[in-house]
């Protein structure tokens, strides 16, 4: 009886010894990291690679790529007043001398752009276009040889120019522009002095008026005005006065 009890006990004991030993070995495999096969990558889920940085511009991309929008003013933020001209109340003549007399003459044909504001002298300007062919000094002899190439020319220069580029202040209601004269295919510098009333300082002017008044001194010869045998011959004075008289209105801004 007592080697039958036996015999279950032992079994029970070797049963346990080999459930310890099972344990050890799992426990041993849990601690132990798994390593990944050979031939399979470490992780099923690899993480996402950052964002690219865009690479630099190039010059050539620069180009190619729209500037950004950049503000600028409008051509005529900065400009004076501009004014127009009253056909039939303005006046482009000369005066001079022929043989110790005088004598006077006119250009009747003739545009003028003009932009002036006396406290802004450095936005204003004058552009003058003069028909030399209307020229007359009301004298039907001296008037038939004025379109010679001795004189103004007409078939090779029917027109002259003045442009202002620079203004001064010589006190009030006196100003003197600098500009260039063409005038025969010859250019010079001509300073024009003149003196400069709006409505606000008279009465004889309507609203929005203005009124120019002034005059400049030329040398016939640097224009070849009489030239030829007229060229050295003081009979008509070198010395020519340009007399301007404009009666302006404003334009809308």
């Amino acid at each position: 009886m007592q080697t039958a009890k036996k015999k279950p006990i032992a079994l029970i004991a070797i049963v346990l010894i080999l459930v310890i030993i099972g344990l050890s070995l799992f426990s041993r495999r849990l601690a132990t990291p798994l390593e990944p096969a050979a031939n399979e990558p470490a992780s099923a889920t690899t993480p996402a690679a950052p964002p690219a940085t865009a690479p630099a511009p190039t010059v050539s991309d620069a180009a190619a790529a729209p500037a950004a929008a950049v503000s600028t003013p409008s051509a005529s933020a900065g400009s004076a007043q501009a004014w127009s001209v009253v056909e039939g109340e303005s006046r482009l003549g000369f005066e001079g001398d022929y043989s110790g007399s005088g004598f006077s003459g006119q250009f009747p044909r003739f545009t003028a752009v003009i932009n002036f504001d006396p406290d802004h002298l450095e936005d204003s300007g004058f552009n003058v276009t003069v028909d030399t062919t209307s020229v007359t000094t009301f004298n039907a002899d001296w008037d038939s040889n004025l379109g010679t190439k001795d004189w103004f020319d007409f078939g090779s220069y029917p027109n002259a120019t003045y442009v202002t580029h620079s203004f001064r202040n010589l006190g009030p209601g006196q100003f003197a522009a600098l500009g260039t004269l063409d005038l025969k295919g010859h250019q010079k510098e001509v300073e024009l002095r003149f003196q400069w009333t709006t409505n606000a300082e008279g009465q004889t002017l309507l609203e929005g008026q203005a009124k120019l008044l002034g005059d400049a001194e030329v040398n016939r010869q640097d224009f070849r005005i009489g030239d030829g045998e007229w060229y050295e011959n003081s009979t008509v004075g070198y010395k020519v006065m340009v007399k301007v008289s404009l009666l302006l209105q404003k334009a809308p801004q």
